[in-house]
């Protein structure tokens, strides 16, 4: 899961930025959006209402994939001021790695 905040979070953000590109994640049935920090306006827009905004998840066949296709996913939502960690998912990599490398022995 990779989370797309806002800029300034933790600390002081701004409200309201509309997010977009909603419909190209959903088009990928492995991606699933949570949303965290969001609301509507009246015109049923979705706007920024937190720190954390959204949540992308995605499933695939092993970690490396997952992440790969999660970060693929990334660039289809935006905001303004969105920002987003680009480690996400490595730790889980390097153990999964140095198991293989055991295993190997």
């Amino acid at each position: 899961c990779v989370v797309l905040a806002s800029e300034g979070y933790p600390g002081a953000y701004e409200k309201g930025k509309v997010i977009t590109g909603f419909n190209k994640v959903e088009a990928d049935r492995s991606t699933i959006i949570f949303h965290a920090g969001t609301s509507l306006d009246d015109q049923n827009k979705v706007l920024t209402s937190g720190g954390r905004v959204i949540g992308l998840t995605t499933l695939d066949k092993d970690l490396k994939s997952a992440i790969d296709r999660c970060y693929q996913q990334v660039p289809h939502i935006q905001f303004d001021g969105m920002f987003y960690r680009n480690d996400i998912g490595k730790k889980g990599l390097i153990s999964s790695e140095s198991i293989v490398r055991s295993s190997e022995k």
